[in-house]
């Protein structure tokens, strides 16, 4: 299972805040297991942030959501049921704190930070979690291809990531068909047993 978080940088942005914001994504991210890549796209610049959980119980009980606070609200909200387990997400980015780490490193005779925050409004984002399996009920992701959500948005434009995760609890399942097969191959030899009585 991996989340993937993603800058789409045009040149002049990128001139703007590439050393600043990747020295921000560096140590803010970095540091928490996420790797860091940098590539090109015809004009533009991608950033891509990207860390692979081993299990959603990692990615669900992993103190990151701690840690990075400053840059997420996250409410997770868990309820049990005797064959899984329900999990509504909602995840809040707040790009100012970050922003203003990466506006205030910049040299202040070259650009205003109020030009800047004008110049880096628009910039694309791309944010994709991807689960080995369709676990998924309602959320409200632009896509959903197969086991991957995408939600797309720019940093003036926001809105909180929504999703609820069905998680099957194998335990439970495993004694639920063992129940159902026994009463089976009972109600079967009691079949059986009838049947040779009458005749």
């Amino acid at each position: 299972m991996e989340l993937t978080f993603q800058l789409l940088l045009n040149d002049d942005t990128e001139w703007l805040l590439g050393n600043e914001l990747e020295d921000v994504l560096s140590q803010n991210f970095q540091l928490e297991g996420f790797t860091l890549q940098k590539s090109h796209q015809g004009d533009k610049t991608k950033y891509m942030l990207r860390k692979v959980y081993d299990s959603y119980e990692n990615l669900l009980t992993s103190n990151d959501t701690e840690k990075l606070d400053r840059f997420i609200d996250t409410q997770i909200k868990h309820e049990e049921k005797w064959l899984y387990s329900n999990y509504r997400i909602i995840a809040d980015l707040k790009p100012k704190d970050y922003m203003d780490d990466i506006l205030g490193s910049l040299d202040n005779n070259s650009i205003s930070e109020t030009v800047a925050w004008w110049l880096v409004q628009d910039i694309p984002i791309e944010f994709r979690l991807t689960m080995p399996f369709d676990l998924y009920g309602s959320n409200n992701a632009a896509t959903q291809d197969g086991d991957t959500l995408t939600w797309y948005s720019t940093l003036d434009n926001l809105q909180p990531m929504e999703l609820e995760m069905f998680v099957p609890n194998i335990r439970n399942i495993s004694i639920t068909i063992g129940v159902v097969i026994l009463v089976a191959l009972l109600v079967v030899l009691l079949y059986i047993r009838f049947r040779k009585k009458q005749t």
